[in-house]
């Protein structure tokens, strides 16, 4: 049954696939983003990559297209193609002519519905790859490290290109058993924005997902993460010039109540681009110890916790100073509250962000799957400025002594010769 909310239409057919559409933007073109919950997060524990792989495929060729035809088909419509996993999701992109549409969700369908499965070793190639480049850059292993320190054996701690063992012991049988579970149209939300009619979209896209047959069991939640309670530090060696420096623990789930509050609390701290933040004045302006310095707690948070976290790199001579700095800063918002001034400014920013963020029909499409994914609401952004509004500073702090535990912070640092840690 559809249902519009300003310029939206929102369906759910019989068989669980949801559709959302949205007249957006002035030129003739469109965005279709296909989001299938098949993300690393349901890897088995001895398959981690398959998630990767199985999207790998997708492109390598579908019903009766092999991966040329495919792409020229595509092509010759002047669309784009693309084909993303993550750690909750995969998410099949198109964009195009509004006049192709109707010819471009029938082969988003048929990527989706019917792949061939194809190459998979030079698929598995590539996610081999992908760890690689991974494993050669110092930011990201100082991530993956903090991951990996605070999830454990949560699914979370893991890449979602996988591990080398786990590649090794994916099969042609493993990919197709994979799509068989989770590509099915109850685990599947569609949302197509651009110069369109949203009524006629979604009924182009029931028209090919009606007779998609639904999954036969629910999907294997991951047991929820664990918080650590005792301080870590973890020191890894690498040739590099400066030393990469992560700090943490487990965060908050995106359903949080108080999430808006801890948006706030980010964009003070060390949200921002990084600039003009309390992290960034004190290491960057004040001290000199870093440039880059960042801190967030929504950004990873979505069905799982995300974390709460702060990154910089600076010389290794300095990394005391600048571990000791974060600490002091997330002392300070644990023990006062922000200024009204602060909460001011960070709500400002917050709001141009989405408003920016909503600014393209891409952003808007990817804005739209997250809502209906998350339960938020189709009228969440009318009310976003309004709510952000109402945050008081007392609000931002009553969040950041609820969550921040200056005694179970997990240290990670990648570099080269290192110091020992003090936590």
């Amino acid at each position: 049954m559809a249902e519009a909310t300003r310029a939206i239409a929102r369906a759910r057919l019989e068989n669980g696939f949801r559709i959302l559409s949205e007249r957006s933007g002035s030129m003739p073109l469109f965005t279709a983003l296909l989001c299938v919950e098949a993300g690393s997060r349901y890897d088995p524990p001895s398959r981690h990559g398959l998630s990767a792989a199985t999207a790998g495929t997708l492109l390598e060729g579908a019903g009766s297209l092999s991966s040329t035809e495919l792409a020229l088909s595509v092509e010759s419509l002047g669309a784009e193609i693309d084909v993303a996993s993550g750690y909750e999701t995969v998410t099949i992109a198109t964009m195009g002519p509004v006049g192709c549409l109707d010819d471009i969700l029938a082969i988003m369908f048929e990527i989706a519905r019917a792949p061939r499965f194809s190459r998979l070793e030079t698929v598995l190639d590539r996610q081999r790859s992908e760890i690689a480049e991974e494993r050669d850059d110092p930011y990201q292993v100082c991530q993956r490290a903090l991951f990996e320190t605070i999830y454990g054996r949560h699914p979370r701690a893991r890449s979602p290109s996988g591990d080398p063992d786990g590649i090794a012991a994916i099969r042609d049988a493993d990919v197709r058993s994979f799509h068989e579970q989770r590509y099915v149209p109850d685990r599947c939300t569609l949302a197509i924005v651009g110069d369109i009619d949203p009524e006629s979209a979604g009924g182009l896209a029931a028209a090919r997902a009606d007779d998609w047959h639904p999954g036969g069991r629910p999907l294997d939640d991951p047991l929820p993460p664990r918080r650590r309670k005792v301080a870590s530090a973890r020191l890894v060696r690498m040739a590099c010039r400066q030393t990469h420096l992560c700090v943490g623990h487990l965060g908050i789930p995106l359903l949080d109540s108080r999430y808006e509050a801890f948006q706030v609390l980010d964009a003070i701290l060390g949200d921002c681009a990084g600039f003009g933040a309390r992290l960034a004045k004190r290491l960057r302006e004040s001290e000199g110890l870093a440039y880059v310095v960042e801190s967030d707690t929504t950004d990873t948070a979505g069905l799982d916790p995300g974390l709460f976290r702060a990154y910089t790199a600076t010389s290794p001579e300095s990394v005391g100073a600048a571990l000791g700095g974060i600490r002091e800063e997330f002392a300070r918002v644990v023990d006062e509250a922000p200024s009204p001034k602060e909460v001011e400014a960070a709500v400002a920013y917050l709001v141009g962000r989405r408003l920016v963020e909503n600014e393209t029909i891409e952003g808007r499409a990817a804005r739209l799957l997250q809502v209906e994914r998350y339960g938020l609401g189709l009228d969440s952004d009318d009310s976003y400025a309004s709510r952000l509004a109402s945050i008081r500073p007392q609000d931002v702090h009553a969040a950041a002594e609820s969550l921040i535990d200056l005694e179970g912070m997990s240290v990670v640092a990648v570099g080269p010769a290192l110091p020992s840690l003090s936590i």
